[in-house]
């Protein structure tokens, strides 16, 4: 278990520094949008190399009432990725969004619980806007059946259970066909980035029209105002 843990790690280093289908350079890169001044709505997206291009795949297929800034921030846990979130964040609102996409790293290093703590303090401290968690894709660069994929399906569920307590949270899951990855099998595709980023703009969409019904605010006074069930 040991070796395969290892074998996992330095896998995810090595295809990480030079992915199929992606810039040469591994290094941190933010993606902007145009900024419209009619933008209604801003989309921040962040995490590890898995999100490379999914800002640019969102903004062929949205119109000008949002404005997107992709950050990307390979081979980072995700401890380094709510990091960089805390830094970009103050200005949000309940008509906007924040999306994280990491735990690959982390679940590669036997340090899922730690994780999910990230994500969870993520969430607690951006309650006045809405946050979206992608979950670790499957690793197709590893044996089906091997301890680092078993604990990508253990993170998955614990991640879902955990969003599930948020107002303002909820998980967008990845496709699992191996299809839509890299002939490597630790990314996806060209048609897996495509079909990752519709779910992310429908998930976004969602999340916004369901807090124009009822917005954060009136959520967050029903949760502690005395009296209420």
């Amino acid at each position: 278990m040991r070796r395969s843990r290892n074998n996992a790690q330095k896998k995810l280093k090595n295809a990480s520094s030079n992915p199929a289908g992606s810039h040469p350079l591994a290094r941190n890169c933010k993606i902007k949008s145009n900024m419209s001044t009619k933008a209604k709505h801003k989309i921040l997206i962040i995490g590890d190399s898995h999100t490379r291009g999914i800002a640019s795949e969102i903004r062929l297929n949205r119109d000008n009432d949002f404005e997107i800034k992709g950050i990307v921030k390979p081979v980072s846990d995700l401890a380094a990725i709510t990091h960089t979130v805390t830094r970009d964040t103050g200005a949000l609102t309940e008509h906007d969004a924040i999306v994280v996409w990491g735990g690959t790293r982390d679940v590669s290093r036997n340090e899922s619980q730690k994780g999910l703590c990230q994500i969870r303090k993520l969430v607690e401290r951006h309650s006045h806007t809405n946050v979206l968690v992608v979950n670790v894709p499957k690793r197709f660069d590893l044996e089906t059946h091997c301890c680092v994929n078993y604990e990508v399906n253990a993170f998955n569920r614990k991640l879902d259970k955990h969003i599930k307590s948020f107002q303002n949270a909820a998980t967008v899951e990845v496709t699992s066909d191996r299809d839509h990855y890299t002939k490597h099998g630790l990314h996806l595709d060209g048609k897996g980035k495509e079909e990752a980023a519709k779910r992310i703009a429908s998930s976004i969409k969602e999340i916004l029209k369901l807090q124009k019904k009822v917005p954060l605010k009136n959520k967050l006074e029903g949760r502690t105002r005395p009296g209420r069930s």
